[in-house]
């Protein structure tokens, strides 16, 4: 998904050098998403992936390859992708990608982007890892129920802006061969609410 997480992420991950991406997001651009997300009012009624694609190849000073898919991701492949980021707005789009990338043969780490109101939360977990990926999909698919917040909970840009950051962090670290924690967890409510906490071994 490339809505309020999504395409600061993209913008993101094309300004720090990833030059090869593929997007999914079947929504087209409306008046309401120009306050929270990386678009602006000339790209009014473009789908999605092909403003936000525009736009970073547009602030970005090298060549980037973006594929666009202007419909909802439905567990298509993932075999050509390293790195698969989750960042749509329900639990059945999360578990889709999440079984994709787990049957994918080069796929090796996936990253699950969530916030609500000022809470933010990201998970992250080496794809190939059984019992991680078991505790995942018990805890944060199958034990989630209705978590979706209305989307005027949802839509704060200092909000959106943190995940994308920690999100593209992750994606360095995964490059650089370092740790990456499992589960973050940030309340801009209570800036003493921060919770990191790694992978069990």
């Amino acid at each position: 998904g490339v809505g309020s997480i999504g395409s600061f992420t993209t913008l993101a991950l094309t300004k720090m050098g990833c030059q090869h991406l593929a997007l999914w997001d079947h929504d087209n651009v409306e008046l309401h998403n120009v306050s929270n997300q990386f678009f602006n009012k000339e790209s009014l009624g473009e789908p999605k992936t092909i403003a936000v694609a525009k736009e970073c190849k547009r602030f970005t000073p090298t060549e980037v390859d973006i594929e666009t898919f202007n419909e909802f991701y439905h567990g298509q492949s993932l075999d050509r992708y390293d790195i698969v980021i989750a960042l749509t707005d329900n639990i059945e789009g999360r578990k889709d990608a999440f079984e994709a990338a787990k049957k994918s043969a080069n796929t090796k780490l996936f990253i699950d982007g969530r916030m609500g109101g000022e809470i933010v939360r990201v998970l992250s977990l080496n794809i190939k890892d059984e019992k991680l990926c078991e505790k995942y999909f018990t805890d944060y698919i199958e034990g989630v129920v209705n978590e979706e917040l209305p989307c005027t909970e949802r839509t704060i840009i200092y909000n959106v802006l943190l995940p994308a950051s920690i999100i593209t962090s992750y994606v360095k670290k995964f490059v650089n061969g370092e740790e990456i924690p499992f589960e973050y967890i940030f309340c801009f409510k209570d800036y003493s609410q921060v919770k990191s906490k790694m992978g069990e071994k």
